[in-house]
């Protein structure tokens, strides 16, 4: 479908509110970022509000599930808040 607007009577009042209302429709139509699933080790410990070292001891413990993809370990976001309730 096809729009078409003719703006050679619009006021300049008016076609700020057409652009504004083209703008606003695209921001609603916007997909939400989601938060991201897997997080590093730094994102991991911030998200906790530990260091390196304790994340590694909970890690090698078993507290914590890591997952190494291409060298690098990553946590998952879900699995690691659900861990750290069931330790409170």
């Amino acid at each position: 479908m096809e729009h078409t607007i003719s703006i050679l009577n619009l006021s300049k009042d008016d076609l700020l509110d057409l652009v504004t209302e083209a703008v606003q429709s695209v921001r609603n139509h916007e997909p939400q970022p989601e938060e991201k699933k897997l997080l590093s080790r730094k994102e991991t410990a911030a998200l906790l509000g530990i260091n390196l070292a304790t994340l590694h001891r909970w890690t090698v413990a078993e507290k914590l599930n890591a997952k190494g993809i291409g060298g690098r370990v990553y946590y998952d976001r879900e699995e690691v808040l659900n861990s750290v309730k069931s330790l409170k």
